[in-house]
């Protein structure tokens, strides 16, 4: 039963540390864009029913765990895009019953919310070659020709005694293609 094999895999590697290591990065260098690779969504459903119904139950989100992440430690990153790319859906037998388990493989783009981008001529592509798979090509080619991006953020910390501590913040974000 390899999607049980692959997904008790993804259990086991707990990407939450992973994503604390990647944060640590981001931490240090504080880049004003991301693009990330392979932040796939794993969803389930229980009990499988094969084709009929897309299993929705979110069991790991790896965009939404490092996005967390950031935000926990003050580093404030929008996400500008998500390509889906292969979404595939097979049954895994767990040691809970048989189950539908399903891998959205994705790449991302955040920015920094602090900062004005312009982009123009944005291209985007996933695939540039054929591979063999039955139902043909798979690629996906969009051209958005220009975006713009303002915004601000302010912070503050307050803290008192060092028991008590205070914090907040506010962010404006305009993101628009042109």
């Amino acid at each position: 039963d390899r999607m049980a094999t692959v997904f008790r895999r993804v259990k086991q590697t707990d990407f939450h540390d992973r994503a604390k290591a990647i944060a640590d990065q981001i931490q240090m260098y504080k880049p004003d864009l991301i693009g990330l690779q392979e932040v796939p969504l794993w969803r389930t459903e229980s009990p499988a029913n094969g084709p009929i119904f897309d299993a929705e139950d979110v069991e790991f989100d790896f965009l939404e765990i490092l996005t967390d992440e950031l935000e926990a430690r003050g580093l404030h990153y929008d996400v500008l895009k998500v390509f889906n790319g292969f979404d595939v859906e097979a049954p895994a037998n767990m040691s809970s019953g048989l189950i539908d388990v399903r891998f959205t493989d994705r790449d991302a783009i955040l920015a920094r919310h602090t900062h004005h981008y312009e982009f123009s001529n944005i291209k985007r592509v996933r695939f540039d070659s054929e591979f063999s798979i039955p139902t043909g090509f798979f690629g996906d080619f969009t051209n958005a020709g220009k975006a713009t991006l303002n915004g601000g953020e302010v912070e503050f910390l307050w803290t008192p005694t060092t028991a008590w501590r205070l914090s907040g913040h506010v962010a404006y974000l305009d993101a628009k293609y042109d």
